[in-house]
């Protein structure tokens, strides 16, 4: 690109470097595919798919849905998964040159029953609304905390991954933001486009980014990309009074690159393993391999069941019958899935 653009020195604003136009363009198409709108009790945001079953969002979106004040992991409150709907597709489109945009359906993403995946607050200092210093990273490391929520979904989702950005530009660069902020009547606007430019990272490495991008009440969890559609993080909130300063960054964003590692680690596999032979022992006391037919509900059921925040019923499976009807096939289908996890 700069070969390109060595000849050309009116091209003066090296933080919006022009770019191929159909290319971005694409990009751009490909990239809204990944964004949702995320409805938790009264608040709403935005949200990335960042795997085929997980959503990225700020963890201040979801709070009020979530028991942090155990000693172990933070864990969905009874009934929050009723109360919090992920929605794909909630954008405008120009289907015909000739008559106004049409906003098109969207389509709802059902969430697991064990829907938070992982959550990491925000620091005390961030929840204080417009009294907080923009730039402190008072209280956040290496670790966080990162004002970050993975939400899972219950099925998985057409997923074309977006590269993260890597590491981050020393020296400002231009932005792109998509999201769902408020009209300012109660509702939800479609999908948006906000452009800006990250002014500065915080910390080293960086912990939070400063940006100007255009955003509101909705915007929280808004994935934030470069100009080549490569992710570079999640808006997390910014200043409700901003002075009038032209380019002034206003706005905080979480990088994607701390966390993007654990993501793998938390995605379900599409479907259950299936679990073909179990071992026996025949008359004479010799271990024998039997191929293992059906029964595949009672399968996955004891897959889900392993997992450590898996909820008290899908931990429990009762076998009843007498032999004859299936007893003690269940039987040896859970004891040779249970005890290749460890359990009873």
């Amino acid at each position: 690109m700069f070969e390109r653009l060595a000849e050309l020195h009116s091209f003066v604003t090296p933080a919006h470097t022009p770019v191929d136009a159909r290319v971005v363009a694409r990009r751009l198409l490909l990239a809204s595919d990944l964004v949702c709108r995320i409805d938790a009790g009264p608040r709403h945001g935005t949200g990335l798919l960042v795997t085929p079953t997980l959503v990225a969002t700020a963890a201040h979106l979801v709070s009020d849905l979530v028991d942090a004040t155990g000693p172990g992991p933070a864990a969905p409150r009874a009934g929050s998964t009723s109360r919090i709907h992920v929605t794909f597709g909630d954008m405008t489109d120009q289907l015909d040159d000739e008559a106004p945009p049409t906003r098109l359906t969207p389509t709802p993403a059902p969430l697991a029953a064990s829907w938070l995946a992982l959550y990491s607050p925000p620091t005390a200092e961030e929840t204080v609304g417009d009294a907080f210093d923009l730039d402190s990273v008072a209280g956040i490391g290496e670790d966080g905390p990162w004002d970050l929520a993975i939400l899972r979904l219950a099925e998985a989702r057409p997923f074309r991954p977006r590269p993260p950005c890597g590491d981050l530009p020393h020296n400002p660069f231009q932005i792109h933001v998509l999201h769902h902020p408020g009209d300012g009547r109660g509702g939800v606007l479609p999908l948006l486009w906000s452009v800006g430019t990250v002014d500065r990272p915080l910390g080293d490495p960086p912990v939070r980014l400063l940006h100007s991008a255009n955003t509101s009440g909705g915007s929280s969890g808004a994935p934030v990309f470069d100009a080549e559609f490569r992710v570079v993080g999640l808006h997390q909130a910014g200043l409700e009074q901003r002075p009038a300063r032209g380019g002034a960054a206003f706005n905080r964003a979480v990088p994607m690159s701390p966390w993007s590692s654990q993501l793998e680690s938390l995605e379900l596999p599409e479907t259950a393993p299936s679990v073909t032979t179990v071992e026996k022992l025949d008359r004479q006391g010799n271990p024998v391999t039997r191929t293992v037919i059906g029964r595949l509900g009672t399968v996955e059921r004891i897959w889900r069941g392993q997992f450590p925040d898996a909820i008290a019923p899908e931990r429990l499976i009762v076998v009843v019958g007498e032999p004859g009807l299936g007893l003690r096939f269940t039987h040896h289908l859970v004891h040779s899935v249970v005890t290749r996890y460890g359990g009873a």
